[in-house]
């Protein structure tokens, strides 16, 4: 395939995430948590609906056909491109008063963790098979995994009370004497 024709293949699954992107995992979660639907319900099931979709990701791993594979790339990129931003939303709504930016930034420090790393595995693994079927597969292990995770181990999305929070202000030290007490 030429250069110019694998970048129009490129382009193609991109094109289905950022349309999914911003009218299921936006939209379509604004709509219906206004209409009143349960928070913690639509967020959980899209997350997980996206995710399976990303499972088809495995597909393209058993195809030699260029156009069945970008179908198949094409639809898990779509699928998990929708349950990000919804996943993204979380640690917003979760984290206690004062620590979104905690939260936030370990899930963002975990998930660069994983991006630096998935491309160095997957090259190993390709230098060590000479296919990306492990890869396809490793991936499709993961995304089984997380899905699990969302199923069985998130609990209602709601804000988390700070573990070591107090009710009333801590009263000011003494500043008059090198102590710090009168």
């Amino acid at each position: 395939m030429s250069v110019l024709k694998s970048g129009f293949y490129t382009i193609i699954p991109w094109i289905v995430a950022t349309i999914t992107d911003i009218f299921i995992g936006g939209l379509l979660v604004d709509m219906l948590v206004k209409r009143g639907r349960a928070s913690t319900n639509v967020r959980r099931t899209l997350i997980v609906l996206g995710m399976i979709l990303g499972l088809t990701v495995v597909g393209a791993a058993f195809t030699t056909n260029a156009n069945s594979a970008i179908i198949w790339i094409s639809i898990a990129l779509g699928g998990l491109a929708f349950s990000a931003p919804i996943a993204w939303s979380i640690p917003s709504i979760i984290a206690p008063n004062g620590t979104v930016g905690t939260v936030g930034s370990i899930m963002n420090f975990l998930g660069n963790v994983s991006g630096i790393v998935a491309p160095i595995l997957a090259g190993y693994i390709f230098d060590r098979t000479g296919s990306f079927l492990l890869n396809f597969l490793i991936a499709g292990a993961i995304l089984v995994v997380g899905i699990f995770c969302y199923i069985f181990l998130l609990g209602k999305i709601e804000q988390i009370e700070a573990p070591f929070a107090t009710k009333a202000p801590l009263p000011e030290p003494n500043v008059g004497s090198p102590t710090g007490s009168s």
